[in-house]
């Protein structure tokens, strides 16, 4: 089902260059609006995610996570890190595709998913690098994508006025961890 159609039978606003648009539509066919958590997931610790895949086959974005929070990940261990936590929950993936760049994305697939141990520690080594840029004022530095890790760090903010307070007591843009976005396909090409 495309998602104009889906849209339309659950009454959702066309807003096609909305960035939370497909994360609107998910938590719609889960139930909830696009305020509410779902209740059930959020019970379970199942984090929902929405991925698009573009008609060449490529993931259409990184996957992000929390804001982190400066003043807090220097005192943290990873094992007790929000970042860690986030990623030993369960996902289920609500995955949109589209053949051709003029159509509308269709509802491909839904698959549950947990982060395997060995790719945790790969994880583990971008999350450790980031605590210790925090730690000495570096927010410029971060592991990049390109870095062909699991994982990155880079903005996740709305705007440049959109700042967290820092151990040093300076405030700077807000940052996030992603995962890669071959990472999601790998995932995705893995688990058909």
């Amino acid at each position: 089902m495309n998602v104009l159609t889906i849209c339309r039978h659950l009454e959702i606003p066309l807003k096609l260059k909305a960035k939370n648009f497909y994360a609107m539509i998910t938590k719609r066919i889960l139930g909830a609006d696009e305020t509410q958590q779902v209740y059930e997931f959020k019970a379970a610790d199942i984090q929902v995610k929405t991925i698009r895949i573009e008609s060449n086959g490529k993931c259409k974005e990184s996957m992000s996570f929390k804001q982190i929070r400066y003043e807090e990940i220097v005192d943290q261990e990873w094992e007790d890190s929000d970042f860690y936590m986030e990623l030993t929950s369960k996902f289920f993936f609500i995955i949109f595709k589209h053949d051709h760049p003029d159509d509308p994305y269709v509802l491909e697939r839904v698959i549950f998913w947990n982060m395997p141990e060995k790719d945790l520690e790969v994880v583990k080594k971008v999350w450790l690098d980031a605590q210790q840029k925090i730690a000495i004022g570096d927010y410029e530095h971060f592991i990049k994508s390109s870095h062909r890790q699991i994982a990155h760090v880079r903005p996740h903010a709305n705007d440049s006025f959109d700042v967290m307070r820092t151990p040093q007591g300076t405030f700077e843009k807000k940052q996030s961890f992603w995962l890669n976005r071959n990472y999601i396909m790998e995932i995705l090409q893995n688990n058909p």
